[in-house]
Order: structure tokens, then C-alpha cells, then sequence
């Protein structure tokens, strides 16, 4: 995927004040949604086009795209038909390890 944001927030650079500090550790709270969720919204009417956070259980970093906030090249999927099939089987799995049929 090719992102072309001009709009972006990196949360993990809110740590340089302890005011900071406090914001983000209160999103990655996974045990509690509300001050992700409500900071979100905020993101989104400020017209900020993208939010970049560590991964609360490792690994990359996640992006989440404001698409209301986009225009029509903000995002390129390159290799759509092969993540369709990544997800089909992610499903897949996901399904019979829960017990679907």
C-alpha cells in the first residue's frame, strides 16, 4: 500500500511531556477503548488524515487512515487481489477454529 498522507500523527512522538505521556499511554490502554475512541473523533474533525501507534502486543506500527479527511490518491492498494486472498484465508482459519461451518 503506498500512503500519501500530509496530515499525520505519530502518537508514540507524544511522549516528550509528560502531558504527552499520559495521552498515549491512556490510548494503548487495551483494556479500556474510551480515550483512544474519543481521541479519534478529535483526530477526525481536526482533519487530520492519519494516526501512526506501536502495536500494544509487538511488532509494526499501525496506521489508521481518516478517510473522510483524504482525497481520492491518499491511499494506492497495490497488491489488492493478494491481500483479498490473505484475508479469505485469514477467515478461513479463523472459522474453523471457532467452530463455523
Amino acid at each position: 500500500m503506498v500512503v500519501n498522507l500530509k496530515r499525520t500523527l505519530d502518537l508514540s512522538a507524544l511522549g516528550a511531556s509528560q502531558a504527552g505521556e499520559a495521552v498515549r499511554l491512556a490510548c494503548l490502554n487495551n483494556a479500556d477503548l474510551t480515550d483512544s475512541m474519543e481521541l479519534s473523533r478529535k483526530l477526525e474533525t481536526e482533519d487530520i488524515q492519519g494516526l501512526l501507534f506501536p502495536s500494544v502486543v509487538g511488532g509494526d506500527d499501525n496506521l489508521v487512515v481518516y478517510r473522510a479527511n483524504c482525497g481520492r490518491r491518499a491511499l494506492t492498494l497495490q497488491n489488492e487481489l493478494e491481500i483479498i486472498e490473505q484475508a479469505k484465508r485469514i477467515a478461513a482459519k479463523r472459522k474453523w477454529a471457532i467452530g463455523y461451518d
